[in-house]
């Protein structure tokens, strides 16, 4: 899968789904949600969307991979970061966005962004973070335990 997307080609679908999941799919919904992005750096948010074969100026990007543990189930992540410098004083002084490209279970697609905003003249810099992500929701028996454990697990990390 990461040989696809790092060629350009789709990745997906999901095999261990009921129905097929497509992350580039889940990942556009999830851009289309963050107005923080679309507004304030439209061109950036639109880099997001296209593969890493497609060059942005003056954004830098790297893979990394990792493994959490979600539920009590070991999770492998995929993630492409790309880092924006703006010299343009209408944006945001860096933006960094991470996008999820793969994942063994439960996240079917995911966006973090942090970025530093410029403040008035006189007065302070702001830090945002914004995490979006699309979970595969975990039904059955044990799945309220599941998704509270998964829950408390992302909470302990923001804390």
């Amino acid at each position: 899968m990461i040989n696809a997307y790092l060629s350009g080609d789709a990745v997906g679908p999901y095999a261990d789904r009921a129905s097929e999941v497509w992350p580039a799919q889940a990942f556009d919904r999830l851009v289309d949600h963050s107005t923080f992005v679309t507004m304030h750096a439209p061109s950036f948010a639109e880099s997001l969307r296209r593969t890493r074969t497609a060059s942005t100026p003056a954004v830098e990007s790297f893979l990394y991979w990792s493994k959490e543990s979600l539920g009590g189930k070991p999770t492998i992540t995929v993630t492409d970061v790309r880092i924006l410098r703006a010299d343009d004083p209408s944006l945001p002084d860096v933006v960094v966005a991470g996008r999820q490209i793969f994942a063994t279970h439960y996240v079917n697609a995911s966006l973090g962004v942090t970025a530093l905003v410029r403040g008035e003249p006189e007065h302070s810099n702001y830090l945002v973070y914004v995490n979006r992500s699309e979970l595969d929701l975990v039904h059955g028996t044990f799945g309220a335990i599941v998704r509270w454990l998964i829950q408390t697990a992302s909470e302990s990390r923001r804390g």
